[in-house]
């Protein structure tokens, strides 16, 4: 039972493109610098308050490193410190955090000592982060050893001009709003465990740990769905009883059709949008049974991932750099896919 629900889920919720395959190769996080993460807040910070923030850069350094460092010099729980959410660890990410100010003290900017870490910038502010409080990420990617699958050979002008029109359709069209494969954890290690938690009643004293489970499972639920609609060429039409209108783009007016974020809760679709859902998700009710009495709440996600301001700049012959903006939750590397599909990341 375990491996059939495992591979399941884990099969069905694999991307199927939007896009036709170039025939390209290419490397991505060669350098932590390859791939590069800019957060921007969705406030700005007033400057007067008991709370602290901090704009700090990491390099190959995990988000929770950061938070647990922050805790430790600023001697509170872990909990107190703010972020408005998780950044790669192989690359160089700048994001803000908050601590709480203790007995009318800030914290003094030249102690802060963490390799692979610096500040950038500091702040003040009445409120802690909270996750999900940013307008977007801003990412900058450097793609190298570009090659044809083909020849085996770096791209000729043709080649280069099929990747200006791709990253043209992108920016106009947008990508499928999939979970990235980070999402699920190596050899999809984060659905294991959310299948020891729903199904085998094993408790994990990690809240941590035991959110980013169940999360997994719930966004492997959400990727099928998304999958079936890319394979049926709706995932960027508005169906009959979606309820997109209420969730368009942080950064735009657009309404995006959207997908089931499985949980406790009434699903919103209705008519169509509803009957496709139910069909495309029928092979994993056990896993919707679970879900549901995880303590997730029922929610949407757009189908559509807008990729804005996006521009390009060939290095070299081989070495392509992409820079675009995307919403919250939003992943960097399925905007990669859709040039490549076998874009490898390097492990440094």
């Amino acid at each position: 039972m375990e491996d059939n629900l495992i591979e399941k889920l884990s099969e069905e919720s694999i991307p199927i493109r939007a896009y036709n395959d170039l025939g390209i190769s290419c490397q991505l996080k060669v350098f932590p610098e390859d791939f590069i993460v800019n957060e921007q807040l969705g406030f700005r910070p007033l400057g007067y308050g008991h709370q602290q923030y901090f704009y700090i850069e990491k390099k190959q350094l995990t988000t929770d490193a950061i938070i647990r460092y922050l805790a430790s010099w600023r001697q509170c729980p872990k909990p107190e410190v703010g972020y408005a959410g998780l950044k790669d660890k192989q690359a160089v990410t700048r994001q803000w955090f908050s601590v709480p100010i203790k007995h009318g003290k800030p914290m003094e900017l030249t102690d802060f000592n963490f390799p692979g870490a610096r500040v950038l910038g500091s702040s003040f502010h009445p409120k802690k982060i909270k996750i999900g409080q940013l307008a977007c990420n801003r990412f900058t990617l450097t793609l190298r050893s570009i090659m044809s699958k083909t020849t085996n050979s770096e791209l000729d002008e043709y080649g280069k001009s099929q990747i200006a029109e791709r990253l043209q359709n992108i920016s106009k069209t947008g990508v499928p709003n999939y979970f990235g494969s980070q999402r699920f954890g190596y050899n999809n290690e984060n659905i294991k465990t959310a299948y020891d938690i729903l199904f085998m009643r094993r408790r994990c004293r990690d809240r941590f740990k035991k959110g980013l489970a169940l999360s997994a499972a719930r966004s492997a639920v959400f990727n099928m769905l998304l999958a079936q609609r890319v394979s049926g060429g709706s995932w960027k039409r508005l169906l009959p009883g979606d309820p997109g209108w209420n969730f368009s783009d942080s950064l735009s007016d657009t309404l995006y059709p959207t997908g089931v974020l499985w949980g406790r809760g009434r699903n919103l679709a209705q008519f169509l949008t509803l009957s496709v859902e139910q069909d495309i998700l029928k092979p994993v009710e056990s896993w919707l049974y679970a879900l549901e009495h995880s303590g997730l709440h029922q929610d949407r996600r757009s189908l559509v991932a807008p990729v804005m301001d996006l521009t390009s700049n060939w290095l070299d012959s081989s070495t392509l750099k992409i820079s675009f903006t995307l919403s919250p939750g939003q992943y960097a590397t399925e905007v990669v896919q859709e040039i490549s599909t076998t874009c490898k990341s390097t492990k440094f």
